[in-house]
């Protein structure tokens, strides 16, 4: 049972997590980055200094290691490789390798926020007003439709980059065009590959407590838990400090997600909660910054996979169980270097 991780950066506490789940199979965990100096890569059993996504050669790279490693499953830690790992699927395929995303629709859901937040609507899902050009916006706050503070972002981005909050107009119009200009300057940007003129969703800015969801399903998309986490501190879009919940509207929510979505595996959705109605922010259908929380609270998300990788029929239920009110922290940990 080999698995291999694109993407990988400093996540090393999933390679070690996944080493932990197949060495007993004699399987192996394999790291991809395009950073030398990335931690996965000196934790992992076999690490490759690949091309970034977006290079024209990646994929007959991807493939040739899947072919000669192997590869049973693959996984992506970034959200880049996303839709060029999607259009490799079918070449996966041949080679035995089962790529651990979703087809179809469901990630383009994920990736473009736009068109989440229409697809929440149709779920009949309570979402934020969503415009994607400032002259929209500016129509909807002279109709009484949107008021300020406002937040700009990405509508294919991803952690907090090119994230801005606004509190007038002449705020909407620069940050708006900055929002637009680094975007444009951007490499990692740029390999999303989204094809839109339309690059920004301009949305309310709310105040409310934040929270993590991990929906969880098995490789059939069959809905098997939510685990949730409260978010206590943050540091640069990613989650610092997190404790674990037990909330049944949460848990109902990540449900219909799973049921809709049909995802394989994990579904990591950012949500804020305001005036006792959660509003989805983000979807990621991969391992996302929340996952060591869940980890960390005795959930064995990779035990779980490596079961249904050798079984699509198995049972993982008692593994997916978190402790309740399980605070914990990301620290900093130190790794010899590879040659560089």
């Amino acid at each position: 049972m080999n698995i291999l991780f694109t993407g990988a950066g400093r996540r090393n506490y999933v390679i070690e997590d996944f080493k932990d789940a197949v060495h007993p199979l004699g399987g192996s965990v394999i790291a991809m980055n395009s950073h030398a100096g990335s931690p996965s890569l000196a934790e992992a059993d076999q690490s490759f200094v690949s091309p970034l996504a977006s290079d024209p050669q990646f994929p007959e790279y991807l493939l040739d290691v899947c072919s000669k490693y192997k590869v049973n499953a693959l996984c992506t830690l970034i959200d880049t490789d996303m839709p060029v790992l999607s259009g490799l699927r079918h070449e996966l395929a041949l080679l035995g390798t089962r790529l651990i995303l979703p087809d179809g629709n469901g990630l383009h859901i994920c990736r473009d926020k736009m068109l989440m937040c229409r697809w929440l609507e149709a779920q009949d899902l309570p979402v934020l007003k969503a415009f994607s050009c400032v002259g929209d916006a500016l129509v909807a706050l002279d109709a009484g439709i949107l008021s300020f503070p406002l937040i700009i972002k990405p509508r294919f981005g991803t952690g907090s980059f090119a994230t801005y909050k606004v509190h007038d107009e002449e705020e909407l119009a620069v940050m708006a065009r900055r929002a637009i200009r680094e975007q444009e300057d951007s490499s990692p940007q740029k390999a999303l590959g989204n094809g839109s003129e339309e690059i920004l969703i301009i949305q309310p800015f709310i105040h409310g407590t934040e929270y993590n969801l991990d929906v969880v399903n098995d490789l059939k998309g069959r809905y098997q838990c939510t685990i949730i986490k409260e978010k206590i501190s943050m540091r640069s879009g990613e989650t610092d400090i997190a404790v674990t919940r037990s909330l049944p509207e949460l848990e109902e929510l990540g449900h219909r997600l799973s049921a809709s979505l049909q995802h394989p595996f994990l579904l990591d959705v950012d949500l804020i909660m305001h005036d006792e109605q959660p509003f989805v922010l983000d979807m990621n259908p991969r391992i996302g910054g929340g996952y060591p929380f869940g980890r960390l609270a005795g959930v064995k998300y990779a035990e779980a996979l490596v079961r249904w990788l050798v079984d699509d029929e198995a049972d993982a239920s008692s593994i997916l169980i978190p402790g309740i009110d399980v605070m914990s922290m990301k620290g900093i940990s130190i790794h010899p270097a590879p040659d560089l």
